[in-house]
């Protein structure tokens, strides 16, 4: 029974880590992606991709004024 929760938590990490590949990506192109876009596409890590792509826009915006 264990198991199961592991193997959630890390499809979730998994998950979380493509997302904010893409995100990244997309901002090296230029764009501006919205957080919930994501959060829409994919609910289930809603929380959790808020607190990482707001983290990744905010380490990007510090970059940009350097």
């Amino acid at each position: 029974m264990r198991d199961a929760p592991v193997k959630e938590d890390h499809s979730v990490e998994s998950l979380v880590g493509q997302v904010a590949d893409e995100f990244l990506r997309r901002q090296g192109r230029g764009e501006q992606p919205a957080i919930e876009e994501y959060v829409a596409r994919y609910p289930q890590a809603g929380s959790l991709l808020r607190n990482v792509l707001a983290s990744l826009q905010l380490f990007d915006r510090s970059q940009a004024d350097r």
